[in-house]
């Protein structure tokens, strides 16, 4: 079937895609704070000591780049976790790339439209695979050691 090498490779690229998605935010936070400063939106003697100074647009991705160091990192230890213990197989494959798929689309819908309804679903179905992540994690953990 699938090599435990595949599997550990699968979730270092649902990894890669997480932090890639950070980068891709904080880049993204870069230009729109550009762009606001330079259009006048926002003045650096108002920005330099107040966060909410800045346009919506510009908070919108602020926040989001916020979000990835929230329940992400949940997420990234967990791999690290699984990684180390050499416990990698399929379902934990699956509910990374779960996870990732689900910031990928919250980051989107955070940074654009912000519909939160669409926003909780994405960021339910995120919650569900971490969770699904670390209580597997435990039970393949504590069945190895007390089964």
């Amino acid at each position: 079937m699938y090599s435990h090498s595949m599997l550990e490779f699968q979730l270092f690229l649902s990894v890669f895609l997480q932090v890639l998605l950070i980068l891709y935010v904080g880049v993204k936070l870069a230009v729109v704070r550009n762009k606001a400063l330079k259009n006048g939106e926002a003045k650096l003697k108002d920005i330099a000591f107040n966060n909410t100074a800045w346009p919506d647009y510009a908070k919108k991705a602020q926040n989001s780049l916020s979000n990835q160091f929230e329940m992400p990192m949940l997420f990234i230890l967990a791999v690290l976790f699984i990684v180390q213990q050499n416990l990698a197989d399929l379902v934990f494959v699956a509910l990374a790339h779960i996870f990732v798929i689900s910031r990928w689309i919250h980051m989107f819908i955070h940074t654009g439209s912000n519909n939160l309804y669409h926003r909780a679903g994405a960021y339910l179905v995120g919650l569900i695979a971490v969770f699904g992540i670390w209580f597997y994690l435990a039970w393949q953990y504590f069945s190895r050691i007390y089964l």
